[in-house]
C-alpha cells in the first residue's frame, strides 16, 4: 500500500521531532530517514524547519533575560550618574549593576547565537 504525499510528510515530520529532541546528531537522523523510506529531499526540508523552530524556541526564551540585564545596565548608569552628583565616591552599587547587566546579556546573547 503506497502512502500519500501528505501522511509521509506527518510521519517524518513526527519523526524529526522525536529524533531531535533525543539529542542525535544530523548524520544520524539523516540515516535514520533513509532507513523510513523518507526522500532526502524532504528529510533535509523537515531537520532544517525543525531545527529553525528549536532556535526560535530558544530566542523567546532568552529575550526576556536580555532585556532585564539591559535594564540593569541602564539603571546603573542612572545611579552612576545620580551618586556622581549627590554622593561622590560611592559608586560601587552602579557599576555593580553595569557589570552584571554587561555579563547577563553576554551570557545570553551567547546562548542565542
Amino acid at each position: 500500500m503506497e502512502e500519500t504525499e501528505e501522511g509521509l510528510k506527518r510521519r517524518a515530520y513526527s519523526l524529526g521531532q522525536e529524533l531531535i529532541q533525543s539529542g542525535l546528531e544530523q548524520e544520524v537522523i539523516y540515516a535514520r530517514f533513509e532507513k523510513q523510506n523518507i526522500p532526502k529531499s524532504l528529510a533535509k526540508k523537515v531537520i532544517d524547519d525543525i531545527l529553525i523552530q528549536k532556535n526560535e524556541k530558544e530566542i523567546e526564551i532568552e529575550k526576556p533575560k536580555i532585556y532585564f540585564a539591559l535594564g540593569g545596565i541602564v539603571l546603573g548608569i542612572i545611579l552612576a550618574a545620580v551618586s556622581l552628583i549627590f554622593v561622590q565616591g560611592k559608586i560601587i552599587l552602579p557599576i555593580g549593576l553595569v557589570a552584571g547587566g554587561i555579563i547577563q546579556s553576554a551570557i545570553s546573547y551567547s546562548k542565542i547565537k
